[in-house]
């Protein structure tokens, strides 16, 4: 049952990336491919988002706090910012990794605070979303490390290398197979997780915290787990957005992108790890369209969208697609 549920989820993202890849190669060529692969990237982002919001019901405002420090750390990493730390060499690989264990180890120390603390509810939400706020200006401040306005340009691509043999991430379609390859992996592993005995305390969290706490579970300890996994998730999808973007700024680790992901999360279906992807890759895909109509209002359309999700109680697209495979009628009564 386990194999199963993991496979199915990673090969509908699959799906969901060869098509969205197919129409960005096909209207945009080899830019439009490289924007599909961005928006990918973003889903993988969404599905942290998901995963700690969706599944365990910690609506947080600072998870691109995560996102952003992973984009840095593989920047860093690559840029021989640490290359006096032989773990640290300019490598892919020492760059990733950096990504996904510092934004893991900053969740356990600030998670530390919060839960242990005591911290819930519209609580928690209000202190992530100062920590998004604080950590922006701190990046923004501190220029030595983080590029202040300018950011950190010419961050190096993705690269594979066997012996003689090298596979680098800067052609359009080796960098769209790459990023494939890792939000699948990481789409199934999420989804297995949730699949043992974990997930069902994660429910158990998101649908009643103090009944879960009469059962003698360790609340603060389940919401420790599944917060810094979602940070190494976040951090990931940093790393590889960096790698591909070749560019990082401090505004990735600010409140607007964290706020983009919840929305990216609404419209796709909270509780839902393909919904989350696929909430990430249509939204974003829309409002690009809609910029180059509009620039001034495409963040009024995300706004607008956001709106109509939570009033018509429809779950997003999932809660949709679920309601039409079993002939339901929607909230409206269409």
């Amino acid at each position: 049952m386990l194999l199963r549920r993991s496979l199915t989820t990673g090969i509908t993202v699959l799906i969901i990336s060869t098509i969205a890849g197919a129409l960005g190669h096909g209207f945009g060529g080899e830019a439009g491919l490289r924007q599909i692969t961005q928006y990918l990237v973003l889903g993988l982002f969404a599905m942290s988002v998901d995963f700690l919001w969706g599944y365990s019901g910690l609506l947080s405002f600072g998870q691109a706090v995560f996102f952003g420090l992973g984009a840095f750390c593989y920047a860093w990493v690559r840029k021989g910012t640490f290359a006096f730390i032989p773990v640290l060499e300019n490598s892919s690989l020492a760059g990733l990794l950096s990504a996904i264990v510092l934004p893991a180890l900053l969740a356990v120390i600030v998670g530390y605070f919060l839960f242990y603390g005591k911290i819930t509810g519209p609580n928690f939400t209000v202190v992530t979303l100062a920590l998004s706020f604080l950590v922006s200006l701190l990046a923004l401040g501190w220029s030595g490390v983080f590029g202040g306005y300018t950011g950190l340009p010419h961050v190096p691509p993705l690269a594979l290398t066997l012996g003689n043999w090298e596979m680098s991430a800067r052609a359009g379609m080796t960098s769209f197979v790459i990023v494939t390859a890792l939000c699948v992996i990481a789409a199934a592993g999420l989804r297995s997780i949730l699949a043992t005995p974990f997930g069902l305390a994660l429910e158990g969290l998101r649908d009643s915290e103090q009944r879960l706490q009469y059962l003698g579970m360790n609340v603060a300890q389940v919401k420790m787990v599944v917060w810094t996994i979602s940070a190494a998730v976040a951090g990931l999808a940093g790393g590889i957005y960096s790698s591909i973007a070749g560019y990082v700024a401090y505004d990735l680790l600010g409140v607007l992108l964290s706020t983009e992901a919840v929305v990216w999360v609404a419209v796709g279906g909270r509780g839902a790890l393909v919904g989350a992807f696929l909430g990430a890759v249509l939204v974003r895909a829309v409002s690009y369209a809609l910029s180059g109509i509009a620039l001034s209002y495409w963040m009024l359309f995300l706004g607008v969208l956001f709106i109509l999700v939570v009033l018509l109680g429809s779950n997003g697209i999932m809660g949709l697609v679920e309601r039409f495979r079993r002939g339901v009628p929607s909230a409206t009564g269409s």
